[in-house]
């Protein structure tokens, strides 16, 4: 079970252990990128929060293969209330390799529900 804290976007949940970053999103130590990912999925299913599979990448080597992307999982949520509510989750090693590193980043985007199709195949990395 890992210890969770508040993010502060829409009461979505970080790693106790997670540190903020100045460039935005949060560095996670201790956890593989597959086992974070599977941890925001049942964080948000238990809170209401719809796996949106449609627009989602959940495994990192398709998005490696996707230029600007890198090696990460990209997984889309919606809280269907009035109005709906879109957050996308964004897990990748700290350093953009691949492989099983357990430094990641973290990054949670809320985004527009009209926007999704456009938003989601072109998250990534901030520059």
């Amino acid at each position: 079970m890992i210890a969770l804290k508040d993010s502060g976007v829409l009461g979505v949940p970080v790693p106790l252990s997670a540190a903020e970053e100045a460039s935005g999103g949060y560095r996670v130590r201790g956890h593989t990128i597959q086992e974070m990912t599977a941890a925001y999925k049942d964080w948000m299913s238990t809170d209401g929060w719809i796996f949106a599979a449609d627009y989602s990448r959940l495994d990192p080597y398709l998005s490696e293969a996707t230029r600007h992307l890198g090696y990460i999982t990209n997984a889309i949520y919606v809280k269907p209330t009035s109005p709906p509510r879109t957050i996308v989750v964004i897990i990748g090693n700290y350093d953009g390799k691949p492989g099983n590193n357990k430094d990641l980043r973290v990054l949670l985007t809320e985004t527009p529900d009209d926007e999704l199709p456009q938003r989601a195949l072109r998250l990534g990395w901030p520059d």
